[in-house]
């Protein structure tokens, strides 16, 4: 590994959570957060809120308090998947001003490279930026447009130079240490919005003591191959949301026709849209507002779109929304047959039922796609399934039962490491920094 090179950052913009990192003295530092319960912490939650009264913009965990506390604003998750869509440059007044999501993702970003300048007394001028291998992954054209306007937003930030490294590529890096020479490791990175895939070879250290040195990696592992799909795990709440929680909205429900006795279904649009982290902000306008109250008012059962005008009225969606992502957690957690959150934000003793066969019903596509994704690795590299010594766990969706039974089901003979989950790809992200010119080079 060549020298440090101390003005550069590692900063994994993630869907759900982000963090930063940078190399000290040759060691990892992560930049820390205070956390949910007041604890530092190496990550944060990606999501902004823009107070109506002060117009300022909060961002990771206070930005959630301000959600759950009620106040007055705007709250913005899921940002990274508006990357290479036509939302982007889209202007809006949020937060008082004219903004669209260049400004806020930039924004996002500049207070990460603040509170690293401020933990570490440096001014880092360049990033080494995480990216999924895929951000859209049957969209090459969407794919490219996603990077461009991520580095844009970097550039907006304050950063001079960017170099883009896939995540899972990055995590494989910081996990090399675990696994013996000669490994052959598969990183399974199942994130909030993509899952991705990067299968590694550790080589042996070097007989003349050079240390471990990787063919094509400056960072001591040899790449072979990275794949990757457009899901994670707000996909995973979204279809919860969407297929167990709408119904007590008004999906699915019948609507009369205009002059006749006979009925429709109500449209989808609305429901998935409500059930859609980063489409939920988009919701609270006159024209939605019009349209739900048409529903109603054309409708054979009232009462699920008067709870429909509610959570819209009262910008509930995203507490809609947090409460999908805690079932998915608690049946995930438990053997339950069954669960029930509760909607109390709109109404006392309200609840959402999520019974374990539907759950299960409603993961298993993710499942299958999961796995199709892994054998495509594996077919890229030109590896069976037993070749696999190792698989590497990393992201806060990697956790649910149903990608581990994946992974066991087609590497069955691997030995399976979960360190760092959460931080494994901002590691890798700081480490790679100190190759700089190699990493330029690629």
């Amino acid at each position: 590994m060549v020298a440090q090179t101390t003005d550069w950052l590692g900063v994994d913009f993630g869907t759900s959570n982000s963090a930063a990192a940078f190399l000290h003295q040759g060691q990892v530092r992560q930049v820390t957060w205070a956390g949910a319960d007041g604890s530092a912490a190496g990550t944060l939650p990606t999501a902004v809120f823009f107070d109506y009264q002060s117009r300022s913009m909060q961002v990771g965990w206070p930005a959630h308090a301000a959600l759950q506390d009620g106040e007055e604003g705007r709250y913005m998750r899921s940002l990274k998947r508006v990357l290479g869509t036509s939302l982007m440059a889209e202007n809006r007044i949020i937060g008082g001003k004219q903004r669209n999501f260049f400004d806020i993702i930039s924004e996002f970003l500049a207070v990460l490279k603040a509170r690293a300048e401020s933990q570490s007394g440096q001014v880092f001028r360049h990033v080494v930026a995480g990216r999924p291998v895929f951000f859209h992954s049957h969209d090459p054209a969407r794919h490219q447009q996603a990077l461009v306007d991520l580095r844009e937003c970097y550039r907006l930030a304050g950063f001079d130079k960017i170099i883009f490294v896939a995540e899972p590529e990055a995590a494989a890096v910081t996990n090399r240490q675990h696994l013996r020479d000669n490994a052959l490791g598969m990183v399974v990175d199942i994130g909030g919005g993509t899952s991705d895939f990067t299968l590694f070879h550790v080589p042996p250290a070097d007989p003349g003591g050079a240390g471990r040195a990787g063919r094509n990696s400056p960072a001591g592992v040899e790449i072979i191959a990275s794949h990757g799909a457009r899901i994670g795990g707000t996909d995973f709440d979204s279809t919860i949301n969407f297929h167990a929680f709408m119904p007590e909205f008004g999906k699915g429900q019948q609507l009369t026709r205009l002059f006749s006795t006979e009925t429709l279904t109500a449209p989808n649009t609305v429901f998935w849209d409500l059930a859609t982290w980063e489409k939920i902000p988009f919701l609270y306008n006159a024209q939605t507002a019009r349209v739900v109250a048409e529903y109603r008012q054309m409708a054979v059962n009232k009462p699920p779109f008067e709870r429909l005008q509610q959570v819209l009225e009262r910008q509930l969606g995203h507490d809609l929304a947090l409460l999908a992502e805690h079932a998915k957690i608690t049946m995930n957690a438990s053997t339950a047959p069954q669960i029930a959150v509760d909607f109390a934000a709109l109404q006392a003793g309200f609840q959402l039922p999520l019974a374990r066969p539907e759950f299960e019903r409603l993961m298993q596509p993710f499942q299958a796609e999961i796995e199709a994704a892994m054998t495509a690795t594996l077919k890229l590299a030109g590896q069976t399934p037993d070749a696999v010594s190792d698989v590497v766990f990393v992201g806060g969706s990697s956790l649910m039962d149903f990608i581990t039974a994946a992974s066991h089901r087609l590497l069955p003979a691997a030995t399976v490491h979960r360190q760092s989950i959460f931080t494994s790809v901002v590691d890798g992200l700081a480490l790679m920094s100190a190759s700089e010119p190699a990493l330029a080079a690629d």
